[in-house]
């Protein structure tokens, strides 16, 4: 079956057959591709006068052209992104919860004597009996905005889906397709 001019196929081997060429981004020459030039013309790259360039689907995955859900796609025209940082702004609005409760209790701690734990000549600063919890609401302090806030580094994550590199191909020998 012969191809079209200008139609893509992907190939599952890792040269490119007679009368195609890898859709590599490489531009051609007018004079030489005429038939070629004259279907897609400019809009993968080239200056129109003696040069224009192939699709370059490296690392890229086609969509069809025209409106959808989400946007307009237009012929020739990349988008997307490769790697992707989050920030304060591209999250959406969230909020985490902090979940606390109050424990009452008692803790003594009854430090060994001053001799076992301090050189010589030192004081023991620390009284008989430390009491860590306090059995009252006096004395206690709100959360602030300042102790839960932003965290992370910015650093860019992959923003691809799994992928299989195959070898895609762009006709440059065969049928000029007619137009509906």
């Amino acid at each position: 079956m012969q191809p079209f001019l200008g139609e893509l196929r992907v190939f599952s081997y890792n040269f490119v057959p007679r009368g195609w060429l890898a859709c590599n981004g490489a531009l051609l020459s007018i004079s030489q591709n005429s038939a070629l030039f004259a279907l897609i013309g400019t809009q993968f790259g080239g200056n129109g006068t003696t040069t224009f360039g192939l699709p370059d689907l490296r690392g890229s995955v086609p969509v069809g052209q025209g409106n959808a859900p989400g946007g307009t796609y237009v012929m020739g025209q990349f988008s997307g992104q490769e790697t992707v940082s989050l920030s304060i702004a591209t999250m959406p609005a969230h909020n985490h919860l902090l979940k606390a409760q109050t424990v009452t209790g008692t803790v003594q701690l009854n430090p060994a004597a001053p001799a076992e734990i301090l050189a010589p000549g030192a004081r023991n600063l620390v009284p008989d009996v430390i009491n860590m919890y306090s059995n009252s609401n006096a004395g206690l302090t709100a959360l602030t905005g300042n102790t839960i806030g932003a965290n992370g580094s910015g650093t860019a994550h992959e923003n691809m889906p799994p992928f299989l590199p195959l070898n895609i191909c762009i006709a440059t020998a065969g049928i000029f397709p007619s137009r509906n």
